[in-house]
């Protein structure tokens, strides 16, 4: 049964925190009735790593929900139990214990949560931070009349990045890998790649090249059922940062992402005409164009 004291105490340790809230809501309100909203008339290109980004997001608001509950849920409840034995006159060494009991089951619970969440976040980051490095090189292809899209949404995946132009079509597919410091120079930053499968300095890597393959073929039928033409789409794989060393001249091109632009403009040759470029950046556009722009309501 909830009586008076419990009200009071609950009042006394939670009114700040709900104080808080209604100054915000209010504010919003305000904002809203003063009619701001956005210039921006229509939905803006995907970033590069835009998924990534809303998954960093959601990562990091789990951390300070986390944070949030360990500093503030326990002590609050824990003080409602203190201040309910103070105002009733119960025992207050029951009631700590209570709250002690309580203050640990949170802060156990969300511990885990946050430091399992934490590696996850690293490697959301780092792999936005290698989408960004690529994005750099192949925005450089701009200047030299081709196009270029990033995160392209397709069907539960996304192809990291799109080229269009005169060369053909190219899904770039990106992988970042943390390098291990070892003393050996070069050989740390090296990949062998003999068609099948890529030998980085601590282990085979297989999955990736099927996985670029397997992308590039999707969106070449996408592509060729929306143009309604038949579209060839060229895989790359791109690990920013690692020297490739090729020991066999079979499989998809894999790169240094410093590589691409001149791999794409030099080493293949103009296959689309204007007019089929225009087609296939009609389609493209219309799928990476759904960013919705941010009302400035805070």
């Amino acid at each position: 049964m909830i009586t008076p004291a419990t009200l009071l105490s609950i009042a006394i340790f939670s009114g700040p925190s709900f104080l808080l809230l209604g100054l915000l809501y209010l504010y919003r309100w305000h904002r809203r009735r003063k009619g701001l909203k956005t210039p921006l008339t229509r939905p803006l290109l995907r970033g590069p790593g835009e998924s990534l980004r809303s998954r960093i997001q959601e990562a990091t608001d789990a951390i300070f929900e986390g944070i949030f509950v360990v500093a503030v849920l326990p002590s609050l409840i824990g003080g409602v139990f203190l201040a309910q034995a103070y105002l009733t006159g119960k025992k207050v060494e029951s009631s700590l214990l209570v709250g002690a009991i309580i203050w640990f089951i949170f802060t156990a619970y969300y511990v885990i949560k946050i430091f399992r969440i934490l590696p996850k976040r690293r490697d959301l980051r780092l792999g936005l931070q290698g989408e960004l490095a690529v994005a750099e090189e192949l925005n450089r292809l701009i200047l030299n009349g081709y196009h270029v899209y990033h995160d392209f949404p397709a069907e539960k995946f996304n192809i990291d990045h799109i080229v269009v132009g005169k060369a053909g079509v190219f899904a770039v597919e990106t992988k970042t890998r943390s390098k291990r410091k070892t003393g050996r120079g070069l050989q740390d930053a090296e990949v062998i790649y003999d068609g099948k499968r890529l030998q980085f300095p601590g282990g085979y890597e297989e999955n990736a090249i099927s996985q670029t393959t397997s992308q590039a073929l999707w969106f070449e039928k996408w592509l060729s059922t929306a143009v309604g033409d038949k579209i060839t789409v060229e895989p790359i794989l791109t690990l920013p940062g690692w020297y490739v060393k090729r020991i066999k001249p079979n499989g998809i091109p894999v790169l240094n992402a410093k590589e691409i632009p001149g791999f794409i403009m030099y080493d293949r040759k103009p296959v689309l005409l204007d007019s089929m470029i225009t087609r296939i950046i009609h389609q493209v556009d219309q799928r990476c164009r759904d960013v919705e722009p941010m009302e400035p309501l805070l």
